[in-house]
């Protein structure tokens, strides 16, 4: 388990002794999102600061990714990528391994928050224009926009088999 803070502060947990493993010198300011690699070996942290760092948990050591021009509100793993979303509405997918830029994709609205599909093959974002979009990975041509939130939509997850999507807003 990981948790990040407004501080900066990352924190790995041990869940089997219920204790903190290990803190990380994060310079990531206001820690908006962590993520995993489905090995465990990689995190990445985003937050405030248009920055991406990714650290290597086993030798305890981070780089920094630049692009974003804006606070980045999240991160996503999905199979070989690290796909990051923010304030400037943008889309970033890196390559996991070495950090390059792959794509970028410009959105119609700010996006809060990103989910990618099991199968690594679908992301979703929560946007602030009140939508839902699905696009494909792969090519980044949007799939579907879902809409009925009165308000701003703030978090999604996919489902166990990537068929259905739940969300959160503030309506």
């Amino acid at each position: 388990l990981a948790s990040g803070s407004r501080s900066g502060e990352v924190r790995i947990w041990d869940l089997n002794s219920s204790q903190l493993a290990f803190t990380l010198p994060s310079k990531v300011r206001g820690v908006n999102n962590l993520a995993f690699s489905s090995d465990g070996k990689l995190l990445a942290v985003v937050g405030i600061d248009p920055k991406v760092e990714m650290w290597d948990l086993e030798k305890k050591t981070a780089r920094t990714i630049t692009g974003h021009t804006q606070e980045i509100t999240s991160v996503v793993f999905a199979k070989d990528l690290v796909v990051t979303a923010g304030r400037d509405k943008t889309i970033r997918f890196w390559n996991a391994d070495s950090g390059a830029l792959v794509k970028s994709l410009e959105t119609a609205s700010e996006i809060n928050g990103i989910a990618a599909s099991p199968d690594g093959k679908l992301l979703a974002t929560a946007n602030a224009d009140k939508t839902i979009r699905c696009l494909n990975i792969e090519g980044g041509d949007i799939k579907q926009t879902l809409g009925g939130h009165a308000g701003e939509v703030l978090a999604v997850k996919f489902g166990p088999d990537g068929n259905s999507i739940v969300s959160a807003s503030a309506d």
